[in-house]
Order: C-alpha cells, then structure tokens, then sequence
C-alpha cells in the first residue's frame, strides 16, 4: 500500500485540502500569549532551583540533585521543544525540514522520559528515608550514578520516534506538499510503551511509595497517641497534602496527552484522520499541558519546601527584591516562635508536675508571661533565660 502510494503521480492533481501558508494572525496571537508566560515561568523556576541547589553544599543531597537533574530535563523541555511545537503547529507544511523531523519527536521523547526516570528516583529516595533500612539510601555516588542512567535510559528508550519518522515531500499540480511522517506499523504500538514510561509507571510509583510512607506515619502516630501526654504530630497531615497535589496534579496534566495517543492510534487505524473533528485543537491542548507540567515542577517540588524558600530568599536576586518583606516575616516569626517556646516550656512543667493547671488564672498568668516575654524581645532582652529554659526542658524531654 505504501509502495502504491508512493509511486502514485500527485503532480496531476490539485491538492485537496483548503491551501494555506500559516493560521490565522489572531490564533497566533493567543497562542502565543498562553504560551510565553507558562514558558517564562517555567525557564526562571527551573533556573532558580538549579542556582540554589548549586550555591547551597548543605542542599546538594540526593534527592535535591535529582530534583536538580530534573529541572535541566525540564529546562530544555520548556525551550527546545516549545518552540520546534510552535513552529509545528504555526504553518501547513512541515517546514523544520528532514533532520527537524527526526528530532522533534525524538528530543521531546527522550526529555520527558529522563525527567520522569528522576522523578521515580526522588520518589523512591523519599521511601528510604521514612520506610525502608537506611543502607537502602541512595549516596551521592550512587545518586550520580542513577543520574546518568536517567539521561541515558531517555534518550535510548526514545530511538524509535527518530527511526520511524520520515520527512517527505509531495509535488501537487497547484501545491508542494511537506509533512513528517510517522511509520503507521510500529509506533502505534511504541505510542503505548512510552505512555506506559511517562505517565502510567510514574504514577502507579507514586501512588505505591507515597502510600508507603502515609502508612509508616500512621502507625508513628499511633504509638505517639498512646503516650501518657503525646505531643501533636502533622507528619501525616503534610504526607496526605503531598500526595494529593502530586497525584492529581500528574493526572490533570498528562491524562489528557495519554488520551490523544489511544484516539490518534484508533484513528490511525481506520484512516479517519482527515474527519476527526476538533481533534486538532485537543491534540494542542494536551501537549500544552505537559509544558504546564515541566513548568510548575519547580512549584511543587521545590518552592513548597521550607528549606528551598530559605534558600531562595537569601539569593542575590530575591534579597533585593524582598528585603523589607523579609524583615517583617522575621518580626513575626521571632514572635512566634518566644510564644511557641514559652507555651513549650508550659507544657513541659505540666508534664514533670511542676504547677500549671486549667484555672482562670492560670490562664491569665500565661498570657502576663508572654506579653513580658514580648516586651523583654522588644527591648533586647530576656532571651537568655527562655533559650536556657528551653535547653533544659528539651534535655529533660530526650
């Protein structure tokens, strides 16, 4: 059928379908305006993450430097093949030319799944850390390592998406004809072996892990409970949050992209490419959200982690721009925190039988000993007899 196809004399024919050179001015327009800032966003997350990582030694521990090695995945996601799709998806013909068609499906492949091999790394680096032997942590050797074989293991596992592609051109009687095209025998079923890798392994990882871990958390509580006055624990609280921004967050963004390759692959079958009705529109919705996706992992693995936010506060860039709201956080929180550590120290005289009972004026007496306690922090003093308090306590307590 191919062979027929080929051989076929198009030069005395007009071409088929309505003739044009690119879409509309407007569709540009709004694609490009949906475009550039979820680009942005992502270039400058991904870039802040890495130059925290690389400028703090105390963060560069293995799950960070996987968080690293994802966002330079990321990084070239949002700039390499953002634009070979824009340019794709601009003009009639494929104007990218031969080796355009070999890597643009190629590079893409090969980006997403490194990614998402570091992803599973900081998944399972974070089951070791609460669930499984300490002798199962990865090192930063080993981290290295796993790093390498993400980059590898990608861009091998994409091979076939530059193998079976080929770039053509079609001389019509009115019309020259570019276009890429795909090897309809043997990527259909490829389609699913990288579905499978970039989507359907991640999440069943995650979900697996993570409910690892919630477990692990809930039986710590448990116990924690069971003591005479336990202490409030929202270890599984965080864990839960976690898990759900992360899991609903990956199906949102790459559900969509695993339903265009089963519907592209059905068609494909039945020859009814030229009648799917919107399937264009669909086709540039769920390959946007996978750049949404390589955009906001930065968000919710990076800027959601107190030690990150730290970090990035102390950057050149940021120092300047959040000074003043940087002194105003620290007030409050040098507030907080004499109130928590008094209200520890409360607490901890309660537990030895020290005094302290419910009453009214036991209550009022508190409230004198923090707002002396806030005066004392307003005029420099009366921090070295909380802080010994505190130490003595937490010596007690251990």
């Amino acid at each position: 059928m191919a062979d027929d196809l080929e051989k076929f004399d198009y030069s005395i024919y007009d071409f088929p379908s309505p003739m044009w050179y690119m879409i509309p001015e407007w569709e540009v327009a709004v694609k490009i305006t949906t475009f550039i800032p979820i680009i942005l966003f992502g270039i400058l997350g991904n870039i802040m993450l890495l130059n925290v990582i690389i400028r703090n030694r105390s963060l560069q521990t293995p799950t960070n430097l996987l968080l690293a090695n994802m966002a330079v995945a990321d990084f070239f996601v949002l700039t390499i093949c953002s634009t070979m799709f824009l340019f794709k998806d601009f003009y009639q013909n494929f104007i990218l030319g031969a080796i355009g068609c070999k890597m643009e499906g190629y590079v893409q492949g090969a980006l997403l799944v490194t990614a998402v091999f570091n992803l599973c790394a900081v998944t399972y680096e974070r089951l070791t850390a609460i669930v499984l032997p300490m002798e199962t942590r990865l090192t930063i050797f080993s981290c290295k390592i796993v790093m390498a074989c993400a980059w590898v293991g990608g861009f091998t596992l994409a091979v076939p998406l530059a193998v079976y592609r080929t770039y053509k051109e079609r001389e019509w009687k009115n019309f020259v004809e570019t276009f890429c095209m795909e090897n309809t025998t043997v990527l259909p079923t490829y389609w699913h072996v990288l579905i499978a890798t970039i989507v359907w392994f991640p999440l069943c990882a995650m979900i697996i892990c993570y409910s690892a871990i919630f477990w692990k958390l809930d039986r710590y509580e448990a116990k924690v409970l069971k003591r005479e006055n336990p202490i409030c624990v929202s270890y599984k609280t965080k864990v839960a949050r976690t898990l759900f921004i992360v899991v609903v967050t990956f199906l949102v963004l790459r559900l969509p992209f695993t339903t265009l390759v089963f519907i592209r692959n059905n068609w494909l079958k039945k020859s009814q490419m030229n009648q799917a009705a919107g399937f264009e529109s669909f086709s540039y919705a769920s390959q946007y959200l996978i750049y949404v996706n390589a955009a906001i992992n930065p968000v919710i693995y990076g800027l959601t982690n107190d030690t990150f936010k730290r970090a990035y506060h102390q950057t050149p860039m940021l120092a300047c721009l959040s000074k003043s709201k940087a002194h105003q956080a620290n007030d409050v929180f040098s507030k907080k925190r004499n109130e928590s550590s008094i209200w520890f120290w409360i607490a901890s005289k309660h537990r030895w039988g020290q005094g302290f009972d419910n009453s009214k004026a036991t209550i009022t007496t508190k409230i004198k000993i923090i707002s002396n306690l806030a005066e004392a922090e307003n005029s420099g003093s009366g921090n070295s007899d909380l802080n010994s308090n505190v130490k003595q306590t937490s010596t007690a307590v251990i």
